[in-house]
């Protein structure tokens, strides 16, 4: 978490990604510029154009503060937050309604880390196709058909987060909050994934 609010994951995801953008060695300079705009072309407009809009309506600085910034760091917190509640920990890969985790939000934390209903992540996993104003309808739908009951579920974010952080039920002093970064680093926030597995869906 300290990586993502001090900036250092999405300076070395933006490097990861200016890399790629510059292609390999084998490139023409001419192939080497189109494969730069296929990749980021569009991405630097758009931050243009926000620029220029900030710079035009309000300050230069807004850019920075509202939304460079914003990016670099608590953007990165959350998204790591958000993937560990929607998938570490999960009980059962193969079971579409265990191998994702919904959490509960209140309007506080839907403005501030879970908009547009994305806490509701296993009813997006098993109807991908449902657009996210109609998730919170769909997992109604599922209460009113004795489905959630199966499903993985959380009272909230801090719970999941808790848990991330505690030793497994097979360890001794079960439930002990771990106070050992290195212990924490071994793999209880990946728990869950596999090798292959994106952290975000």
């Amino acid at each position: 978490m300290f990586r993502d609010l001090t900036g250092q994951t999405a300076f070395h995801q933006r490097k990861a990604q200016f890399l790629d953008a510059i292609g390999g060695k084998d490139l023409s300079p001419i192939n080497r510029i189109y494969h730069f705009w296929q990749k980021l072309g569009y991405e630097i407009i758009a931050n243009i154009i926000i620029f220029i809009f900030c710079y035009l309506i309000f300050h230069w600085s807004f850019y920075l503060t509202l939304w460079l910034i914003p990016f670099f760091t608590y953007n990165m917190a959350i998204i790591r937050i958000r993937s560990i509640a929607e998938h570490a920990l999960v009980p059962d890969d193969n079971d579409p309604f265990r191998n994702a985790r919904s959490t509960r939000a209140n309007w506080l934390v839907r403005i501030f880390l879970a908009p547009y209903w994305v806490n509701y992540h296993v009813e997006h996993h098993l109807f991908m196709y449902v657009p996210c104003w109609k998730l919170k309808q769909t997992h109604n739908a599922l209460r009113e058909n004795d489905y959630v009951n199966r499903m993985e579920t959380a009272t909230g974010y801090i719970d999941v987060l808790i848990k991330a952080c505690s030793k497994g039920d097979d360890e001794e002093n079960r439930g002990n909050f771990i106070s050992n970064p290195k212990q924490r680093l071994k793999g209880y926030f990946s728990e869950g994934f596999s090798s292959s597995q994106s952290t975000h869906s």
